[in-house]
């Protein structure tokens, strides 16, 4: 019965009720009423009792099915919602790093640079394409997420190394006033560790990327102890 359609439960329950009332209930009041007329009265009441009975049944089923279907109907309202508010929050997210690749690979164009500009201008489309990429990762995981196929590929790896790798680039590219120091708790040796050292790698680029994006002064310490 869980698998079938709604309306054909509708259409069982039915059948099933008012078989069983017509086969059991005209039993019962043979055996106890001989009276023909009586008999009669009481076949109009029992007409009434289902009609009323399969009513309250229909009912209670009308009312559970309409109630999974406004929630279900609120849940895609929900989801339109968050996903409009996902969408424009992401555009705007991507166009800040594009205007600073399009824009700056623009001024580049200018034959009156000193080199030292054209570095600052190379290191800012550098920070702005990896900002770009990083995005994208994101909402590529997102939609692996939700279709259920992001796998997890364990390995030995160096947390050590990983966490020096992280701070060598980002460290390149801090803000004017925002110092990055990284911790290591453990020696290369014991830092050792099983486990998908991709998906680290993105958790934790994105734990700095949102430390960065939201210091403006001060110091930002990542690692571990």
């Amino acid at each position: 019965m869980k698998n079938l359609k709604f309306e054909y439960k509708i259409t069982a329950a039915y059948l099933i009720i008012g078989g069983l009332w017509i086969l059991f209930s005209d039993e019962v009041l043979f055996s106890f009423i001989q009276d023909p007329d009586l008999l009669s009265e009481a076949q109009t009441y029992k007409g009434w009792f289902y009609v009323i009975i399969t009513a309250v049944l229909f009912y209670s089923f009308l009312k559970k099915h309409l109630e999974k279907l406004r929630y279900a109907e609120m849940k895609a309202k929900e989801s339109d919602r968050l996903q409009s508010a996902f969408l424009q929050n992401i555009s705007h997210e991507i166009r800040t790093p594009m205007n600073g690749i399009i824009g700056f690979s623009t001024l580049l164009n200018n034959d009156q640079l000193s080199d030292n500009q054209k570095q600052h201008y190379l290191e800012i489309i550098t920070q702005s394409s990896n900002q770009l990429l990083g995005i994208i990762n994101d909402v590529l995981d997102i939609s692996m997420i939700e279709t259920g196929n992001i796998q997890a590929y364990n390995e030995d790896f160096s947390l050590n190394r990983l966490l020096d790798e992280l701070y060598y680039v980002r460290n390149q590219f801090m803000k004017d006033g925002v110092s990055l120091t990284l911790s290591k708790g453990l020696s290369d040796e014991q830092s050792m560790i099983i486990s998908d050292e991709l998906k680290v790698r993105q958790i934790l680029n994105n734990l700095l990327n949102n430390a960065i994006k939201f210091t403006d002064e001060g110091f930002i310490n990542f690692g571990y102890q």
